[in-house]
């Protein structure tokens, strides 16, 4: 039955009421588009403004520290993902710049129309610091920063004070953005980097070689590794002789040879040779999984400034908040906004990051890469230095320091021979003697039929004499007579820390080689100047006590550990620590991993195990040990420097509530006070920056 008499009428507004059930239904729809438009559009907008922070910004506020990381970084790894607090920085950094516009563009009209482009947004940027606020006060029962922050731009954005609102978000937000690119973003950026791994592997099945995934392998399997690849896993040799380079797994830059029944590691290379594995482990049950693993979990550190200043503020809210109530009843809004500016130790929260990153890039400046700034804190309590002795105190490359004759044979001519073998061979020992032959003006000749046999030493022909170099297991190996004499000889050597390099004509051995480990040329220099700062100076050595304690009686350093295993090296020294001493070991290699992190501070050198580089605190690009020092006058002077803006800081801030008390000073003179001081303490901040400017030091020498 019709609604309305007239049937028409009932059917009008029918035909309304669908159009307008439908209007409803099809503006909610455009609505919920509109919705999922702009939400894409804004994700779309903050994943460009966050690229070009990456790339235009990011490396601005690294400095020269960027492209150390990048050294350290595997070739065509993607940039590290944007952690929580770096993608709202950024946000906060770009909504700065579209607030400040709209206060600019506003100023002229000011009134509602300013505040309603101004402070919606305002509300949104601080919603985190309300919530904070909030906290703080029901469950945290105490009035920390996030409280006064939000009396502060309350005050500001409902007094008018846009500009200075504008200002405080944008220092706030820089400072932020410091202190997370610099001890942050470049810790994730310290990749492992032990290497990459292939895809596929080669395994031998049935006899035959078939290409499998890497993540498909199983323990027992037979792998096949040519010269050239990457070992992918651990296991033990099964087939095959290879000379293996485990520089990045155990710092030794000299290659290992392997053959039937040893062991070999993932992430080291085979040099020549092929081999078959038998896998026993893979992926993350691998050493160097593992070591990356324990490596990643390192703790961060920040610098105790930082958390000096957020408890210097913390204190400082209950004062400042009373003090604010004090100015609103004498001298009104503007007093209140003035006192609430004076946030204490909000300067040291912006400069502190400053100055840290200043200080970071002054290192990098000098070839020192610190991976967090909480280094700089542990240098200036340690008083104990430990250098490891080989490949940190002495150079890979040894010396020739003597040449030894066992026939008639004339040792000139025996360097000679030893030199026309090794002339085409690229390991330690071999540039070594080649080095030596030339400075003494000895002529080197070609070599015909020559055999290098991997792990024991060369074979050729010269003048139709069969001439072999190795050791005295290779001498023993080809038959070759070995005089007593020198074997008594090598024996003397050995004791001293030198090795020995045989040299035979036909069937006899004619000679012997001695070779010395090349002491750095800058260590001495450098320990001198440690030993003037009043730090203990420490030798760990695995060589015998009267090669160390000579070692030690050359550098002038009175204390040393000899025969030390490599496990030994963390006992001693937590020996050290359990006597008060705050430990840094200097060091390389494998060997060396545990003790670093023992350590209170570790410090690496650029080129040694890759282990050893992600396991130290500090690493020195270079490899030159005249870095040290300048690394205790860096932390010195950045102790200094953190003082001084702490003088700036509280200062300026009790001349701005003297001002408001007793001489009326209103907001623009209190903020012009506190802006000036906040912007001394930056420029206080950066000072390190003109000081140490990028210069050369005398360069090492090794491989040379």
């Amino acid at each position: 039955m019709p609604r309305y008499a007239d049937p028409l009428i009932d059917d009008v507004v029918g035909l309304l009421r669908d159009t307008a059930r439908v209007g409803r239904f099809e503006l909610f729809r455009f609505g919920r588009r509109a919705k999922v438009q702009a939400e894409k559009s804004a994700v779309v907008l903050e994943d460009k403004w966050n690229t070009v922070m990456r790339e235009k910004v990011d490396p601005v506020l690294l400095g020269k520290r960027n492209e150390m990381v990048r050294q350290l970084r595997k070739p065509g790894d993607p940039p590290p993902e944007l952690t929580w607090e770096e993608q709202q920085t950024n946000r906060n950094l770009g909504l700065t710049c579209v607030l400040t516009g709209a206060a600019i563009a506003t100023a002229p009209i000011g009134g509602p129309v300013a505040f309603l482009a101004c402070a919606p947004l305002a509300g949104y940027m601080l919603k985190d610091v309300g919530k904070a606020a909030w906290r703080s006060v029901t469950e945290e029962h105490k009035l920390g920063m996030p409280v006064l922050t939000t009396v502060n731009h309350t005050i500001l954005w409902f007094s008018g004070f846009y500009g200075i609102g504008c200002a405080v978000f944008a220092l706030t937000g820089v400072g932020r953005k410091i202190s997370l690119v610099v001890d942050v973003r470049t810790r994730g950026e310290l990749v492992n980097v032990f290497g990459q791994l292939p895809d596929l592997v080669t395994v031998l099945r049935d006899g035959v070689e078939t290409q499998v995934p890497l993540n498909e392998l199983q323990a027992g399997e037979l792998l096949v590794i040519q010269a050239g690849q990457t070992i992918p896993v651990d296991g033990t040799i099964a087939e095959g002789v290879a000379s293996v380079d485990q520089c990045r797994l155990t710092g030794e830059s000299q290659p290992s040879e392997k053959q039937f029944g040893d062991p070999v590691f993932a992430a080291t290379v085979v040099l020549a040779g092929t081999i078959v594995v038998r896998v026993e482990r893979s992926g993350q049950q691998t050493v160097a999984a593992q070591i990356g693993e324990m490596l990643m979990n390192t703790a961060s550190h920040q610098l105790p400034a930082a958390a000096k200043a957020r408890h210097l503020a913390d204190k400082s809210v209950g004062p400042t908040l009373a003090g604010a109530a004090l100015a609103f009843v004498t001298a009104g809004p503007a007093g209140a906004a003035a006192i609430t500016s004076t946030m204490v130790g909000l300067n040291l929260m912006i400069s502190g990051p400053i100055a840290l990153r200043s200080f970071l890039s002054a290192a990098a400046r000098q070839s020192i890469l610190l991976k967090d700034g909480g280094a700089f804190d542990r240098l200036a309590t340690v008083d104990t230095v430990v250098f490891d002795k080989t490949g940190t105190l002495t150079l890979d490359q040894p010396t020739v320091t003597g040449v030894h004759s066992a026939s008639e044979v004339e040792p000139a001519e025996i360097l000679a021979l030893a030199a026309a073998l090794e002339q085409y061979q690229n390991h330690p020992i071999a540039r070594a003697i080649v080095k030596s032959a030339r400075e003494h003006g000895l002529p080197i000749t070609g070599i015909a039929e020559s055999t290098c046999q991997i792990g024991y030493g060369l074979r050729a022909k010269i003048d139709e004499r069969v001439i072999r170099v190795g050791s005295q297991r290779f001498m023993n190996l080809e038959g070759v007579f070995l005089p007593p004499r020198l074997l008594e000889f090598q024996e003397e050597i050995h004791a001293t820390g030198d090795s020995v390099v045989m040299v035979a004509a036909d069937d006899r051995v004619i000679g012997a080689i001695q070779l010395t480990p090349t002491l750095r040329p800058e260590a001495k220099a450098v320990i001198e100047k440690l030993l003037r700062r009043k730090l203990k100076v420490y030798i760990i050595s695995g060589d015998q006590e009267g090669p160390t304690r000579a070692l030690a009686q050359k550098l002038g350093i009175e204390d040393y550990f000899a025969n030390t295993l490599p496990a030994g090296k963390a006992d001693h020294v937590r020996q050290l620590q359990e006597q008060g001493r705050s430990v840094c070991f200097v060091g390389d290699g494998l060997n060396d991993s545990v003790a670093m992190k023992t350590a209170d501070l570790s410090i690496s050198l650029h080129g040694a195990a890759t282990a050893a580089i992600d396991t130290a605190r500090i690493v020195l690009m270079d490899a030159n040990l005249n870095r040290i020092p300048t690394l205790f006058q860096l932390s010195e002077e950045l102790k200094e420097n953190l003082n001084t803006s702490e003088v700036l800081a509280v200062v300026p801030t009790v001349g701005i509530w003297s001002g408001v008390f007793f001489l009326h000073l209103g907001t623009l003179g209190a903020a012009a006070i506190f802006e000036a001081s906040l912007w001394m303490g930056i420029a206080n901040a950066v000072r390190p920056l003109f000081k140490y400017k990028a210069k050369e030091l005398p360069p090492t020498v090794e491989g040379s």
